[in-house]
């Protein structure tokens, strides 16, 4: 049988853990995910990223033209990290500057001289200048979905259609996906993809990459949370102590306690040898878990 990584099954964790039972008094499912996507994009991402600078860094490819590019929708000004012009001679990557929009390089350099945004319109310098570039970002967590609301390949049904066996009930025949993958991660192995559908067969510009059982899922959305399996586990485990604490349950401070405990050890396994980390609590909101506290030089 296959294992279920979806925040379905999280959701079921944390009401386990937090002695929370499925009625009206307790928190719904849909609230319980949204902790967890804010959970997940807020607190865990910032204690990641304390360590480990590159957490949720992805390269997309885009052509640069004389009006700019608009920036992809999982892109802004907030998490774009570089910008590398492709040189074909040599088939490479060169990283370019960020400049201002009134730097002389732009009219007089003879080749990319580096990049600016206008809004959310990317433009190279100069902007006569055409080719492929890609750009590093630090992907936004997905919203996390019930299950429901995302729907499983059942069949690549050719290099351009999948079947499934059925749809989502709000979706329509248009549709922008991201197709996720069904394993510890969520990688997203393709983002903002404009697709038709036709009953249940979707229609996409490729089908390379995809494999029976991963997950379409609106854009910016996911059934499976971008973490490893470790980290899903400490996300069910910190939203079930903040549950639990909101709600009185007599293992609220125990919960508080794992969830500490359990933040400081996932930390421990990703950073670097020698350095020790300890997440702190804001006690004036019982549960939320803040950045750590670096400390053996990390200042």
């Amino acid at each position: 049988m296959a294992r279920d990584f979806t925040a379905s099954t999280l959701i079921a964790r944390a009401r386990t853990m937090g002695w929370l039972p499925s009625s009206p008094d307790s928190a719904s499912d849909a609230e319980i995910l949204a902790m967890m996507t804010s959970d997940s994009r807020l607190g865990l991402a910032a204690l990641i990223r304390s360590i480990d600078g590159q957490y949720g860094a992805e390269y997309v490819s885009v052509t640069s033209s004389s009006s700019g590019v608009e920036l992809p929708a999982h892109v802004s000004a907030q998490n774009l990290v570089a910008v590398e012009y492709l040189w074909t001679t040599s088939n490479t990557y060169a990283r370019l500057p960020q400049i201002r929009p009134d730097s002389p390089d732009i009219l007089h350099a003879p080749t990319p001289a580096g990049w600016y945004l206008v809004g959310s319109r990317l433009f190279i310098a100069p902007t006569s200048w055409v080719g492929t570039f890609r750009l590093l970002f630090q992907a936004l967590a997905p919203v996390l979905v019930a299950s429901t609301d995302a729907v499983q390949i059942a069949t690549v049904a050719s290099s351009t259609t999948v079947t499934v066996a059925a749809n989502p009930s709000a979706w329509g025949t248009s549709l922008t996906l991201d197709v996720i993958r069904n394993a510890p991660g969520g990688e997203a192995i393709v983002r903002g993809t404009s697709v038709t559908r036709s009953s249940t067969t979707y229609t996409f510009p490729s089908t390379s990459g995809f494999s029976v059982g991963d997950w379409l899922a609106l854009e910016g959305e996911s059934p499976v949370p971008a973490l490893s399996v470790e980290l899903a586990e400490l996300l069910a485990l910190r939203v079930a102590a903040t549950l639990a604490s909101a709600s009185g349950a007599p293992n609220s401070r125990a919960l508080m306690k794992l969830a500490e405990d359990g933040t400081k050890a996932a930390l421990e396994l990703i950073a670097p040898r020698g350095m020790s980390v300890e997440p702190i609590v804001s006690y004036d909101a019982p549960g939320r878990f803040w950045p750590a506290r670096r400390r053996g030089g990390w200042f």
